[in-house]
């Protein structure tokens, strides 16, 4: 019996991830993390020699929020980045003053409907979430919201 990677039974797997800034802009001089090197190895892996495709999704506060949300930064044939812009403020004020006090579904409820928006957008088949943090939980969130 084939040793085969599970998931070359699709034809074509389009995977939605939190990504890294640094992966996504390379030559920018932006630090390479352990999650950031293995968001890069894991998704060289999985798209190889298949047609899969990496969607990853940045976290990116370099910008203020202005009138688009989630923007394209770069793209070529099997790897898209998006930058995706939230409120600084907002989520500086919910992480230092009102975490554990107020539903974060609510709190951030305008974000989390751009997310849902970008996923029907892209229509991934999987999510994969590399490492925790308040910005991978909205993208869990949508992810289910939207199954």
């Amino acid at each position: 019996m084939s040793e085969e990677p599970i998931y070359a039974t699709f034809n074509v797997m389009r995977i939605l991830t939190n990504e890294y800034l640094s992966n996504a802009l390379p030559d920018t001089g932006i630090a390479h993390g352990g999650p950031a090197h293995f968001a890069r190895a894991f998704s060289s892996y999985l798209i190889g020699s298949s047609d899969n495709v990496w969607i990853g999704l940045t976290q990116d506060r370099r910008r203020a929020r202005k009138k688009r949300f989630i923007r394209q930064i770069s793209c070529d044939s099997q790897k898209r980045y998006y930058g995706f812009s939230p409120s600084g403020d907002r989520t500086d004020v919910f992480i230092k003053e009102q975490a554990g006090k107020v539903d974060p579904g609510q709190w951030f409820a305008e974000e989390l409907d751009q997310l849902r928006r970008f996923i029907r957008k892209t229509r991934p088949d999987v999510l994969f979430l590399n490492g925790f943090s308040l910005y991978a939980w909205l993208l869990l969130r949508a992810a289910k919201d939207e199954d």
